[in-house]
């Protein structure tokens, strides 16, 4: 999905919490694939690999994740509050491969 800022495309992604037996996963649906990481785990390279991930879609286009809050447990909660960070976090990044010229796209 595609939202207008400015004259700009930014996509819109969704995610939501799913638990699979006593883990919980974080899952970003993108265009054809979907990234997963364990919110209950400590794997900091399924972190990394996402965010790596979501820093190539936005050296195409603005980027923003919004969050599909299903129940209201803990780590609903969680998931919530992580997304508001992460899309602080892609904005600045995103600003700063626009500062200094890394976008692929003709706008800045």
């Amino acid at each position: 999905m595609h939202l207008v800022k400015g004259r700009r495309y930014m996509e819109k992604f969704n995610t939501k919490i799913v638990r699979k037996d006593e883990d919980f996963i974080l899952t970003i649906k993108l265009r054809s694939e979907t990234i997963e990481f364990s919110l209950t785990e400590d794997k900091p390279e399924e972190v990394r690999a996402a965010f790596n991930r979501l820093i190539v879609l936005l050296k195409s286009s603005p980027i923003v994740l919004t969050f599909k809050k299903e129940g209201d447990d803990l780590y609903q909660q969680i998931g919530e509050e992580y997304i508001k960070q992460l899309n602080r976090e892609l904005s600045t990044v995103r600003n700063d491969l626009e500062e200094y010229e890394m976008v692929l796209d003709d706008e800045k």
